[in-house]
């Protein structure tokens, strides 16, 4: 009898451990082990998403910037040229709707052609020469050079013509890396009197090195001075791969240009 009921207890207690071992068998198998690979699914899910929102985020920041800039520098431009329904500052050249190859295209492209003719090729240089005369005598200095202005040629064909790079076009690109040698003299005063015309004038300039020479009030400065024409109208753009139309190596500049030089200036009484 007692060793019947040692047997009863025996098997009961593998058989309760049977099915423990059971239970938890299956509750690992059929809860456990897909949640837990379910949560490694879905956090590799997450970092991958995330990594892609950081990604993202970053893109549109750089997005914005790039559009703020660009309208910044549009902003510039239409000040500059005048786009914005006002007359811009300082000179330029009216480029028209030449992007393209329809007639109204065509026909745009020829009349810029004509203003490239009277407006730059003509008109710039005597329009820089009187511009640094006139500020010369306004500032009271004695003004020189030993250079000629000779504007660069112009397209040879309406076909040929387009905007330059950047909507800055240099008419001199030539000579002497685009400037010309300017030297006045007077006492300090009148040279800074000088500068801060130029600095004021109605054509873009840029003056390089000063170098200054003598003791007041006869003193020389002696300078590289570069001039700009900008490129105005819907045919311009404000930034691009294309190169300089005046520096197209297929477009010499001709011999008779119109010099345009400088003449002495006396100083103001």
């Amino acid at each position: 009898m007692e060793a019947r009921i040692r047997r009863n207890l025996i098997i009961l207690a593998a058989s309760t451990f049977l099915i423990v071992v059971i239970i938890t068998t299956a509750w690992f198998l059929l809860l456990v082990r897909p949640q837990k690979e379910n949560l490694t699914k879905t956090q590799a899910n997450y970092e991958a998403r995330k990594t892609l929102a950081d990604g993202l985020t970053k893109a549109l920041a750089a997005q914005r910037k790039s559009e703020d800039e660009l309208a910044y520098a549009q902003a510039q431009m239409d000040f500059l040229t005048g786009t914005a329904k006002r007359q811009g500052r300082f000179r330029s050249l009216y480029f028209g709707d030449i992007n393209g190859t329809s007639d109204a295209n065509k026909a745009a492209r020829l009349v810029t052609w004509h203003r490239w003719l009277n407006e730059y090729y003509t008109g710039f240089g005597q329009a820089l020469s009187q511009e640094l005369i006139r500020i010369a005598r306004v500032s009271g200095v004695v003004l020189k050079t030993d250079s000629k202005i000779q504007v660069d040629a112009p397209p040879r064909n309406p076909e040929d013509v387009k905007p330059p790079a950047h909507n800055f076009m240099v008419p001199l690109s030539n000579s002497n890396g685009g400037a010309i040698n300017i030297s006045v003299s007077g006492d300090l005063p009148h040279i800074l009197r000088f500068f801060d015309e130029i600095n004021q004038s109605s054509i873009l300039m840029v003056i390089g090195n000063v170098k200054l020479q003598g003791y007041s009030p006869q003193i020389t400065a002696t300078f590289p001075l570069t001039p700009y024409l900008l490129a105005s109208g819907p045919g311009a753009v404000v930034s691009g791969g294309g190169g300089s139309p005046q520096a197209n190596p297929n477009n010499p500049p001709s011999p008779d240009a119109p010099p345009g030089g400088l003449e002495d200036a006396p100083p103001a009484p």
